[in-house]
């Protein structure tokens, strides 16, 4: 069977894409560190040891083993923070997969994902901190596993989507303008770095985000699951541009595509496709409301 998905640490391969990133385990600032708790808890311990000298010799007794417990607690404590401090942080995976079939995995807090064709995630071999946070480039639909006290962030160019527990899809190729967010359950929330705007979805809403101008814009799907018809390997278009299905061709089938025709343009499509139709099948479909002729020139396509 031939090995469709790559799971290894960093390597020079994506290294553009980790330029863009900056992930870090949460670190105990120094005046929290365990040798500084350490100190203030002994001295806060030897200081009130003068009072001993005028307690009954129970109560010294009952004192003294308070302060045996307490500096036992001392002990752990500071064995806690050190465990903190020098635990490693989590090694970041890379996982690619190809354009040839569609993949699924699991993270290690139960969250389940399926990633299209292209789709590249980058995510940490166990999550620390206040959050779970991944980053992705390309399309994948998440079931994120329900944890309120640490909620699911995905990092898509300049978007994050922040989740407690949801059913969504994210498209969010390279070389397109467009992020597209589609919530099917639950709700979440997208925010903006370019310029601070978020906004929070439904399900059955659909969201879309100019990455030149964050520009965010917001429409409710009569069915969501269209959305993630992509899982069972068919390809659905609604008013879909024609540039947009041209970027999909490139990448499906590994060639360049240019347009001659200008009325091609501007045209959008609705319909489907299977990811197993032919290339020539697909424009021998389209050619059925929009006539035009095509050259295929080694691994260039001319539409004319």
């Amino acid at each position: 069977m031939t090995q469709l998905m790559k799971e290894t640490p960093n390597n020079p391969q994506s290294d553009s894409l980790f330029d863009r990133l900056r992930v870090e385990s949460p670190r105990p600032e120094a005046e929290h560190c365990a040798e500084k708790a350490y100190e203030r808890l002994s001295r806060r311990i030897h200081s009130e040891e003068k009072p001993l000298l005028t307690l009954s010799r129970n109560n010294i007794r009952k004192y003294r083993i308070w302060l045996a417990a307490a500096s036992v607690s001392v002990v752990f404590l500071a064995a806690g923070w050190l465990s903190s401090s020098l635990r490693p942080e989590p090694e970041m995976l890379v996982r690619n997969n190809n354009w040839e079939k569609v993949n699924e995995m699991t993270l290690e807090d139960g969250t389940r994902l399926t990633l299209n064709r292209g789709a590249q995630l980058i995510y940490p071999e166990r999550f620390t901190g206040r959050q779970r946070e991944i980053f992705l480039s390309g399309e994948a639909y998440f079931e994120v596993a329900h944890d309120t006290d640490h909620p699911f962030v995905v990092r898509v160019g300049d978007l994050k989507i922040k989740v407690l527990g949801t059913k969504f899809n994210v498209e969010a190729y390279p070389d397109s303008e467009i992020i597209t967010t589609t919530l099917l359950e639950g709700s979440v929330e997208v925010e903006s770095q370019l310029n601070h705007h978020s906004l929070r979805m439904v399900p059955d809403q659909q969201l879309a985000y100019d990455t030149r101008s964050g520009e965010m814009r917001l429409s409710t799907l009569d069915g969501s699951e269209e959305s993630i018809r992509w899982t069972d390997n068919v390809w659905i278009l609604h008013q879909t541009p024609f540039m947009q299905m041209c970027k999909r061709m490139e990448h499906l089938f590994n060639i360049r595509i240019i347009i001659l025709n200008d009325t091609l343009a501007d045209k959008k499509f609705t319909g489907e496709f299977h990811y197993g139709d032919s290339l020539e099948s697909i424009l021998e479909v389209i050619r059925i409301t929009t006539p035009f002729d095509y050259e295929r020139r080694g691994d260039t396509l001319i539409l004319k």
